[in-house]
């Protein structure tokens, strides 16, 4: 990150930046930090101080502080920059709204904001602090079905983490977070390989939440790899902490589900699958969920139920189209095969050809990425 320059005593300067450098990787000892020193700031007339303090506490804590408090920090924040004229502030404390947006999986409306506020950040595409607006691009692109913006902004921000100030913990989020984008492309192995590359760079912070994210990225790569046995161990010991993750927790819950209920252990399946349920937040991770029951009574023996939580998963990925190509798939996938297990081949016949559809438009989608992805210089390590 580019270090913050700001008026204000030399003392507090230094260990706001101390916080803000750390930020990503030790966000809950940077928030309290930049609390403190918030209020610090306001003790010695230091408006600009403050700004920025408050601007780091909200970076830091959105990932654990509800929406309206990390509104109330960004808006503070916001408020003591423009008084002070601190172009650079408040341009980032502008993004406090699309992120608690994400933090509420309102994905369509924070991918608006992000896209008003792209251009503020145009003028120097290298500058570091044109990380956070690239990240929220991608990461809403996902969501929003929309791979090619996706992979653009992805590979933006690879080349921007090869920057000094980026390299290291940016660049690990940067590497967790393209891999929802790999895994509907059923991009395992590649998926796995940023799994890799990240590992290492978490490795001095074991509290971190991205830990858990990324073990559950590679989870998911394994359990499409039919790698079961290395996903089970790996699910053993990460459950007890994905728990207390709400970001990750949904993720990890129903890859349990799905690999229990494929090892025929319904009992503990149906556990994980209640869990699930009660940590899903966006439309696909709740069809996910309803997806998974009806593979559940599938597997015991009740297809007529089974039809009917198909049904509803279709119903909830028709109301928003994420990119969940996964998710979309197993749905239709089996509920042609029910269908048709039941004689009514016409219907089967439909869902049949929604399910081809969705694979061609996958197949596509991967042709473009691997395009798109060529077009930058420097990722040969990562090719399709």
């Amino acid at each position: 990150m580019r270090p913050i320059d700001c008026p204000g005593p030399a003392d507090l300067l230094a260990a706001l930046n101390r916080c803000w450098l750390n930020h990503l990787a030790d966000p809950r000892g940077s928030f309290l930090s930049a609390a403190e020193l918030a209020g610090r700031a306001v003790a010695v007339d230091a408006p600009a101080l403050h700004g920025w303090a408050r601007l780091v506490q909200g970076l830091a804590g959105y990932r654990f502080q509800a929406a309206a408090d990390t509104r109330r920090v960004f808006a503070d924040a916001l408020a003591s920059l423009n008084a002070c004229g601190d172009s650079r502030g408040a341009r980032l404390a502008r993004l406090g709204e699309p992120i608690a947006l994400l933090r509420e999986a309102r994905r369509a409306e924070a991918l608006s904001w992000f896209e008003a506020l792209q251009p503020s950040f145009q003028a120097d595409p290298a500058d570091p602090d044109a990380f956070f607006v690239y990240h929220g691009l991608a990461v809403c692109a996902i969501y929003a079905g929309r791979i090619d913006e996706a992979l653009t902004q992805f590979g933006r921000l690879f080349k921007l983490t090869e920057q000094p100030e980026l390299k290291g913990f940016a660049r690990a989020i940067v590497c967790v977070n393209v891999q929802p984008l790999l895994l509907p492309l059923e991009e395992y192995s590649l998926a796995l390989h940023f799994s890799s590359e990240a590992e290492p760079i978490l490795a001095p912070y074991p509290h971190h939440p991205l830990h858990v994210i990324v073990q559950s990225h590679r989870i998911s790569s394994l359990l499409r790899l039919a790698r079961r046995s290395e996903a089970q161990a790996l699910l053993e010991v990460l459950l007890p902490r994905a728990r207390l993750e709400p970001m990750a927790a949904q993720a990890v819950l129903i890859n349990a589900t799905e690999l229990f209920i494929e090892l025929r252990d319904f009992d503990r399946a149906r556990l994980l699958l209640a869990e699930s349920r009660l940590h899903a937040r966006a439309p696909s991770e709740y069809a996910h969920c309803d997806w998974a029951e009806g593979a559940l009574a599938r597997a015991e023996g009740r297809p007529d139920e089974a039809l009917v939580l198909l049904r509803e998963a279709c119903a909830k990925l028709d109301r928003v189209r994420e990119a969940n190509t996964t998710v979309r798939s197993l749905v239709f996938r089996d509920m042609a095969e029910l269908l048709g297990e039941r004689g009514q081949a016409s219907e089967s016949a439909r869902w049949q050809v929604a399910y081809d559809l969705e694979i061609e438009a996958l197949t596509e989608a991967r042709t473009r990425a691997r395009r798109i992805w060529s077009h930058w210089s420097g990722l040969s390590a990562y090719s399709f």
